[in-house]
């Protein structure tokens, strides 16, 4: 019986952590502030390159 309530606190424990996790990378700390000019600049210049890397490639850079 003191193996199953151990088990029980165990999962407990696992589970809010697991919840924290998620919670932490689907949380973004930047919602709902506005973009400066510098950076909205930044994105048209990078956005703007004619490079592009295939999805091949980024799998086999990252895996």
């Amino acid at each position: 019986m003191a193996t199953s309530l151990q088990e029980k606190k165990i999962q407990e424990i696992a589970e809010r952590a697991a919840i924290r996790a998620v919670q932490r990378v689907l949380s973004d700390p930047d919602f709902g502030l506005e973009l400066t000019e510098g950076v909205k600049n930044k994105l048209r210049k990078s956005t703007s390159s004619k490079k592009r890397t295939s999805l091949a490639e980024i799998k086999k850079n990252c895996y």
